[in-house]
């Protein structure tokens, strides 16, 4: 489209990142049309294939510019946080971009952060949108948005810390991750991520405070799956909360420490299994979630008073079973 034929022996392929990167080489007798061409072929991008590309064009210059003319291209696209798609005409031997000098007054985290405690996702993610809306486009850069993401992080941080929510096992989930190795390219990739993040850290600390509802779900996560290992990491990753904190917080709500419990489980779930005489006393340890017989039998004991084996002898010549532990 650019060349009016299928010869390509002038776009160079520049570097795959974020995003693909070509140069496009024209001769100076086809530079006056490249600008109408480059439009064309970017409102066709997205009438056909649903996404937008950006073309940058500067003027001609000597072989031995070139390098520093495509630097200053590529400068141009870093620089580009706002504008989606379209043609923009880039001087690349002219020094500064253009931009003001005065950074923009980074956004008030205070007010984000008080919004975020009450759970509201829905007004940070408002507060955010209307802050960057208010700013002059020439005022969004990508430092900017780095700076943004600094602060906000810095608060998500310190919000979810002192809650005890693990932020590493936040912070890095891949989705998570993904969105913020971009979230500097552009506006809307920093507000994808600020939506994202807004919401998952609002229901973190939501949950965090319902000690109750945290305990529920742990119960019910262990009733279900007594039969897996089961860690007190792993359930602290579920719930988004430091596992020591987590294990803390179910002593002083249940009054049985998080290890006992599961340990209680999986010795009721035994009891029931050793009604049944066919079934082996190893198949109704590894049943129930103990990888070795003497640590079944062991804890079995210690819970009931009687091993596994003496249990079943006593529950089978019984009339009534004994209540469960």
């Amino acid at each position: 489209m650019l060349y009016g034929s299928t010869n390509s022996d002038h776009i160079v392929f520049l570097e795959r990142e974020s995003r693909a990167v070509y140069a496009v080489l024209v001769d100076e007798q086809d530079a006056g049309t490249l600008e109408g061409k480059a439009r064309e072929a970017d409102g066709l991008f997205r009438e056909y294939l649903g996404f937008s590309v950006n073309f940058y064009i500067g003027p001609t210059v000597p072989i031995e510019q070139l390098a520093d003319a495509v630097g200053r291209l590529k400068a141009a696209d870093r620089e580009n946080v706002t504008r989606q798609g379209g043609v923009q005409l880039v001087d690349p031997t002219r020094g500064g971009d253009g931009r003001p000098d005065e950074k923009p007054e980074r956004m008030d985290m205070a007010g984000l952060r008080e919004l975020l405690d009450a759970g509201d996702a829905y007004s940070v993610i408002g507060r955010v949108r209307d802050y960057f809306s208010a700013l002059p486009r020439e005022r969004v850069t990508q430092q900017l948005l780095l700076d943004f993401q600094l602060d906000f992080n810095q608060l998500l941080f310190n919000a979810l810390d002192e809650r005890g929510i693990d932020t590493h096992a936040f912070f890095f989930q891949p989705d998570c991750e993904t969105l913020y190795k971009r979230s500097a390219s552009s506006l809307i990739d920093t507000l994808k991520w600020i939506s994202f993040t807004a919401q998952r850290a609002a229901e973190a600390i939501q949950a965090s405070g319902r000690a109750q509802t945290v305990t529920g779900r742990v119960k019910a996560y262990i009733d279900g799956h007594y039969s897996e290992h089961i860690t007190k990491a792993e359930l602290g990753a579920m719930l988004y909360l430091n596992p020591d904190y987590l294990a803390k917080l179910f002593k002083k709500e249940t009054g049985i420490a998080l290890n006992d419990y599961i340990a209680q489980v999986r010795v009721n779930a035994a009891k029931a299994l050793l009604r049944d005489e066919s079934v082996p006393l190893l198949d109704i340890a590894l049943r129930t979630g103990f990888d070795y017989y003497s640590y079944f039998s062991t804890t079995f004991k210690k819970a009931v008073g009687l091993s596994p084996s003496d249990y079943r002898k006593k529950l089978l010549g019984s009339a009534a079973p004994e209540e469960e532990v």
